[in-house]
């Protein structure tokens, strides 16, 4: 009889012990979608604000950048994602290997040189859903790149310019996010797609610029 009373104990504290585990994952979950979060949900995706630097032409990104480049990017470590104590997304970010093709300013590096780069968006395999800063995706993987990157003051990465801005696909990068944005039709959407547009304009101006550099 004692043995089975200590039995049913154990699987009583392992319950309980699993309940509050799971509480706790929920809380966390949900804390993500309080105060309205969920209108930065559009699909698997995620827009997280943040205070970002804005920039009204090319020259202003040229201005706040330290090398410009051409590359793909090779590879990306494991996503870093951190939560405060209320279970909101306190930090998000990928590290992603870069291959410079071509340094197009700056004497920082020659072609052939990888660096590493700090990406604003990170991939939760647990949840499925994809955190994009201030709407930043994630470069894709092989993809042709024209950089405008500031070096990281107290870590041996570098930051892209204004998030958005200083990012320049040279090929298709598909617009998962931007699709789901014009689908959702809300307030909060067409102010991203808004930013997208400024940002887009630049990065067009980028292109001509340098389109003799990119040969």
């Amino acid at each position: 009889m004692k043995k089975i009373l200590a039995i049913v104990g154990v699987v009583c504290v392992f319950l309980i012990g699993f309940l509050i585990f799971e509480s706790k994952t929920n809380s966390y979950n949900q804390a993500q979608f309080d105060n309205g979060i969920e209108d930065h949900l559009f699909g698997r995706n995620l827009v997280l604000d943040a205070k970002v630097d804005e920039f009204p032409d090319l020259n202003s990104v040229e201005d706040n950048t330290d090398i410009i480049v051409v590359g793909k990017k090779i590879n990306q470590e494991e996503p870093t994602i951190i939560y405060n104590q209320e279970g909101r997304i306190d930090i998000s970010y990928t590290l992603s290997n870069f291959l410079i093709e071509k340094v197009i300013s700056g004497n920082s590096f020659t072609s052939g040189t990888e660096i590493i780069i700090l990406e604003n968006a990170a991939y939760n395999k647990k949840e499925n859903l994809t955190y994009n800063i201030a709407g930043y995706e994630l470069m894709k993987t092989n993809n042709d790149y024209l950089l405008f990157l500031k070096k990281s003051e107290t870590d041996p990465y570098y930051l892209i310019t204004g998030v958005n801005y200083g990012k320049v696909p040279l090929q298709n990068e598909g617009n998962g996010l931007k699709k789901s944005l014009k689908n959702a039709n809300s307030d909060y959407a067409n102010e991203v797609l808004s930013e997208f547009d400024h940002q887009n304009s630049i990065r067009e101006e980028a292109l001509k610029k340098y389109a003799p550099s990119l040969k």
